[in-house]
């Protein structure tokens, strides 16, 4: 088997210059195809070609591989050399005709989008890859976008209206993020099933209190009402409603210093007995405060899925979780963090 690292190297980046810089290298093709077919017919006239096998087997194996099979072994290229988003990818595209009609035609390829305000985001890639996408299900990342570009992209708008919508992924500041899921709001996500939203991460680092208000609110009745299949939802730096949590896969969640948010535990126990089949939990509470009164004894919450816990918080919190989770696996992993200067319990 051929690692599909070799393929770097054996096609030139002029291609993928030209597309990442939005022009179409459309006058590179001819020429590149004539070599191909040239070397192809120069290999054959050197044997006593005495029938069609013979013929075939002067080819090189992979121009007999069915388009289908190519379209796995590029994908496995991109995703192996971390290329789904950057697009490096389309290097290939200056291969042969025949490579770039099947990487056309891979619309699971195009269907990676990044959009980063500290790059200029360029409106005709974006534009080729929700054509060449079609109806497969979207990955979008937004990464540092300003709100003006949130407000003033269609193209931006238009992947965050698409109905597939797979896998949303949004980094920066909190006025961004709360734009960005007010769009959500009021529509239908079927194919939704993972949400990632860090908040306050970028820029001055600091998130005022009325913009956390806002982004419970506008993210409450999204989580609520808008995405049915959702399975893995990671939020840092903003408080949510944790009765809006159920059915998922994978929950992260990390408190923030500039959150200064009381801890109710009943209620992330409540939300994670609504969640049978987690898999993967991830919590961070390290800085947030707690009251005795806040540890009321409940119902235990069975977790027999569970593959991996990681919880950062003081060694009461800890504590009281473990209490009250059963039947987690021997095989899970289970990390505890507990800073050096234990948040004390409030008494």
């Amino acid at each position: 088997s051929m690692s599909t690292h070799s393929l770097i190297g054996n096609t030139g980046d002029t291609t993928s210059e030209a597309m990442l810089a939005g022009r179409d290298p459309e006058d590179a093709l001819p020429l590149h195809n004539a070599e191909l077919e040239t070397g192809k017919s120069s290999r054959t006239h050197q044997l006593p070609v005495q029938d069609e096998h013979l013929h075939l087997s002067v080819l090189s194996p992979i121009d007999r591989l069915y388009p289908e099979i190519l379209q796995i072994i590029f994908f496995f290229y991109a995703e192996d050399n971390h290329e789904l988003f950057n697009m490096r990818w389309v290097r290939l595209l200056r291969v042969c005709q025949r490579w770039r009609d099947t990487l056309e035609d891979t619309a699971r390829l195009w269907s990676f989008v990044e959009v980063s305000g500290s790059d200029q985001h360029d409106p005709r890639r974006l534009k080729a890859q929700r054509s060449h996408a079609r109806l497969w299900p979207l990955t979008l990342k937004l990464c540092e976008v300003p709100v003006s570009m949130m407000r003033k992209s269609p193209i931006i708008s238009g992947f965050l209206n698409s109905p597939g919508l797979s896998s949303l992924s949004v980094e920066g500041e909190t006025a961004s993020i709360n734009k960005a899921v007010l769009g959500l709001a009021g529509r239908q996500y079927p194919a939704l099933k993972s949400l990632s939203l860090l908040y306050g991460v970028f820029g001055a680092g600091f998130t005022s209190e009325t913009l956390l208000i806002e982004a419970r609110s506008v993210l409450s009745p999204a989580l609520e009402n808008d995405m049915p299949q959702l399975q893995h939802l990671s939020i840092a730096g903003a408080p949510f409603d944790w009765c809006n949590v159920h059915g998922l896969r994978t929950l992260r969640f990390e408190y923030r210093w500039f959150l200064r948010t009381h801890y109710h535990p009943l209620s992330l126990l409540d939300a994670l007995s609504r969640c049978p089949l987690l898999e993967h939990l991830h919590i961070s509470f390290s800085d947030a405060r707690a009251g005795v009164k806040d540890f009321a004894p409940r119902p235990p919450v069975s977790l027999q899925r569970l593959e991996s816990m990681y919880l950062e918080a003081n060694a009461v919190i800890c504590a009281h979780l473990m209490q009250s989770l059963i039947d987690i696996p021997v095989s899970a992993r289970i990390i505890f963090v507990t800073p050096r200067m234990s948040t004390k319990v409030d008494s």
